[in-house]
């Protein structure tokens, strides 16, 4: 499989497991080499201590140097014709191991029986070659120990160094801490080597920074905005989609009551529909009552007939009685019985005709009534057709309420798909979500080292600051300028403030100071060294502050411009005076002030000492000569050798003792050309 992907270093050692186990090995130790070199870099006692026990810890991670097991026989050479029928999917071959020992020993007989010889062991002809970082580190922990233990700076120059660290400032410290960062943050940045370019280098170098940092938190702060933008946007679209998913649902029971609606109008219209035809159809009068008023009429015939009949009764009582009796008797009766009768059937006449009224008026009041039967079912079915023509325009406002419904769910989805399609196009566009978390995410690092980068360098110019001025714990960078909270927003104006005013304080505080040149022999102010300079090679002098104010008294702040040696010799046509001019000390008296007499007491807070700083120029002609060339040129950006150190200082002179380019026992005199700056101090000091 790694065949196929061979520049995958994971893939790869997958196959051989220790390899992961030496790469943690490896990162740990350039953890470790890498702190330590810091602390190294430092320069004091302390953190070296540090540095060393770091050092000692990687020492003991590696172990003792792997041994280098020389061959014990020369294998066979092998070429591709030989190794190909055996080379197999990684173009390796196996060969036999008896090509890489010695020669066979002699024979000897080791047994009477025969028995199966084993077969021969085999190894790769191509192995796995050795890893050159890993044992680089063995020569780096060795030479980073060999420097700490003889007196070495990192750069392998032998160089003395003060027993204590200057003292802390308690007031950094506290206002470190009240920022929330640690004291080591704070002990490093006082403890930070001087740079090597000037102020006005170094504060235009932050001062670009800072505006390149300016620019990129307003970029951040914009990417933060399209975040939070971007996220409300999708947020917005999210919910609006949720939104139209519940309101679907109301648009859907619309469409529903709406169809209910409708199905109970056409319900009510077959309800009156039935109602009309009920009463559209109905006759005047059914069978039943037909026959009843038929019968009706008849009973009336009946009483016609029999108030006739009465009627006629009574007449017939109005003739007298006639009698024929035998033989001969005839005669005629007539009295009060004839009249009787006929009062009676005057009397059952008018009780006919009475019933004769009264069953006309049961007749008259039935058809009265049928009538008015006939008369409500046509006032009900004209009421009805009305409310049929009424419910036919509601069922038409209701299929239009249906069909509204159903044309506001299609637009209603229509609008949905189309707010989902672009919800959709949101989430999956270039500039989507994922793409400004990651801006943000890269931005937030890249913002947070050019912050670290900017702060570093506004640092290196407020030691240029400090040195150039000669100004003792200015505070212009503050501490805390980043919030983390905020994510550290405005932290670059912030520092881009305090820039500007360190930079229009230093053109305030610059003032010319007295420029002055001494000349110094090392024959008048020490021989002996003169004489151990001319034995030995080297020798080491020190230049006290009363040569200087021998000549010049009541100056203060001495401090070396530019340093160039002048050596007196003999030497032939062409030859280099080559020698090495190192500075090992240098004292500053920092206050005119004289507190408790002019000259320096122990634990004198007026002098400022420097050890350690190791610097050093290298002659060629030694005739008033800088170790540069062309010291004339005062606008180099970069400080000049001991620059800005203290004039009272001390001094080591090498020349090579192996080989000689001329007889060193005719130098006559080693002269130091100083130009060093001072200021006055007035009378107290002189």
């Amino acid at each position: 499989q790694w065949r196929r992907d061979p520049f995958k270093p994971f893939l790869v050692a997958r196959s051989r497991a220790t390899a992961f186990q030496k790469s943690v090995v490896m990162k740990y130790l350039d953890n470790l080499i890498a702190w330590g070199d810091q602390l190294f870099r430092g320069d004091k006692i302390e953190k070296i201590n540090e540095a060393t026990q770091i050092y000692i810890l990687a020492s003991e991670i590696l172990g003792p140097r792997p041994v280098q097991i020389p061959p014990r026989a020369e294998p066979e050479i092998q070429t591709f014709h030989s190794l190909s029928p055996r080379l197999d999917s990684l173009s390796n071959a196996l060969v036999n191991l008896e090509q890489f020992t010695p020669p066979h020993l002699a024979k000897r007989t080791l047994g009477t029986k025969l028995v199966p010889l084993a077969p021969r062991p085999t190894m790769l002809f191509f192995c796995t070659p050795r890893n050159d970082k890993l044992l680089s580190y063995w020569d780096t922990v060795a030479d980073r120990l060999f420097k700490i233990r003889n007196c070495m700076n990192l750069q392998g120059i032998v160089r003395e160094l003060a027993l204590f660290d200057p003292p802390i400032d308690p007031l950094l410290l506290a206002r470190a801490v009240a920022a929330g960062l640690d004291i080591g943050t704070a002990l490093n940045d006082m403890s930070a080597p001087l740079p090597n370019h000037r102020f006005a280098v170094q504060v235009q170098k932050a001062l670009d920074i800072t505006s390149e940092l300016r620019s990129l938190g307003t970029a951040f702060l914009q990417a933060l905005e399209k975040k939070d933008s971007e996220n409300l946007s999708l947020l917005r679209s999210k919910h609006e989609v949720s939104v139209l998913d519940a309101v679907r649902m109301i648009k859907q029971k619309q469409i529903d009551d709406a169809r209910s609606t409708l199905q109970a109008i056409t319900n009510s219209r077959a309800t009156v529909q039935e109602k009309y035809n009920y009463n559209s159809t109905r006759d005047f009068m059914n069978e039943w009552e037909i026959t009843s008023m038929g019968l009706e009429t008849a009973a009336l015939l009946g009483l016609v007939i029999e108030g006739v009949t009465k009627v006629v009764e009574g007449t017939a009582f109005a003739f007298p009685d006639a009698k024929v009796a035998a033989p001969t008797s005839l005669g005629v009766t007539y009295g009060g019985s004839n009249l009787g009768k006929i009062a009676q059937a005057f009397a059952a006449f008018m009780h006919n005709n009475a019933q004769f009224v009264k069953q006309s008026s049961s007749m008259a009041s039935m058809l009265g009534s049928f009538w008015r039967r006939k008369q409500d079912w046509d006032y009900q079915a004209t009421l009805a057709t009305k409310e049929l023509a009424q419910i036919d325009e509601n069922i038409i406002g209701a299929q239009i309420k249906v069909a509204i419904a159903e044309k506001e769910l299609k637009n209603h989805d229509l609008s949905r798909s189309n707010v989902k399609e672009l919800d959709d196009y949101t989430k999956n566009k270039f500039n989507n979500l994922q793409l400004y978390d990651w801006t943000v995410g890269q931005l937030s690092t890249l913002y947070f080292q050019s912050y670290q980068l900017a702060y570093d360098t506004a640092k290196k110019a407020e030691m240029a600051y400090a040195h150039e001025l000669a100004v003792q714990g200015p505070n212009f960078v503050q501490f805390g300028q980043w919030d983390s909270l905020k994510k550290g927003l405005l932290a670059g104006d912030k520092l881009y403030h305090d820039l500007k005013r360190m930079d229009l304080s230093y053109h305030d505080l610059r003032k010319r100071e007295y420029e002055i040149t001494s000349s110094i022999s090392l024959a008048q102010i020490n021989p002996l060294a003169l004489l151990q300079l001319r034995e030995n090679q080297e020798t080491f002098f020190t230049l006290p502050e009363a040569i200087f104010d021998l000549r010049y008294p009541g100056h203060y702040m001495r401090r070396i411009k530019t340093v160039a040696i002048t050596i007196p010799c003999i030497t032939g046509p062409h030859t280099v005076v080559n020698c090495t001019l190192s500075l090992l000390k240098s004292s500053i008296r920092m206050s005119s002030l004289p507190t408790r007499g002019y000259a320096r007491r122990e634990n004198d807070t007026r002098f400022v000492d420097a050890y350690g700083q190791a610097e050093s120029v290298v002659t060629s002609t030694a005739q008033n000569d800088s170790g540069l060339f062309d010291v004339a040129d005062q606008r180099e950006d970069r400080y000049l050798p001991f620059e800005g150190a203290g004039a009272v200082s001390s001094w080591r002179l090498q020349m090579p003792k192996t080989f000689k380019q001329f007889d060193h026992r005719t130098i006559s005199d080693v002269i130091l050309h100083l130009k060093y700056t001072a200021r006055e101090g007035g009378d107290p000091l002189r």
